[in-house]
Formats: structure tokens, C-alpha cells, sequence
């Protein structure tokens, strides 16, 4: 993976329209093996602008 790297598409007007929510989680389950530090985006992000999800490694 590169930053800035397309992960997914899909069409969020569709999303919206039909009435499910926009909201994506994100979920690191060992985090507390391989992570010091976990900092998540909140709000809306730009690609290969904004970082959704940073981890400082051990």
C-alpha cells in the first residue's frame, strides 16, 4: 500500500439516498501488540490529502 492509494469506491449519494449511514469504522484488533499509538480522522477526508488512520509502531 501507498498513501494516497485507492482502497474502495462506491457511490455515497446512492448510500445516502437510500438512507444508510455514511459512517465507516474503522477496527485495529491487536493494536495493543503492534501499536504505541493509535490516531484516528474524524469528519470528512480528502485522498492523498488527509490520513484516515495514523499508528506509531512499537
Amino acid at each position: 500500500m501507498k498513501s494516497g492509494q485507492t482502497l474502495i469506491e462506491f457511490d455515497m449519494a446512492a448510500i445516502k439516498a437510500a438512507g444508510y449511514p455514511t459512517i465507516t469504522p474503522i477496527i485495529v484488533t491487536n493494536a495493543d501488540e503492534v501499536a504505541s499509538k493509535v490516531e484516528g480522522q474524524i469528519g470528512d477526508v480528502v485522498s492523498g490529502q488527509d490520513h484516515v488512520l495514523t499508528i506509531e509502531l512499537k
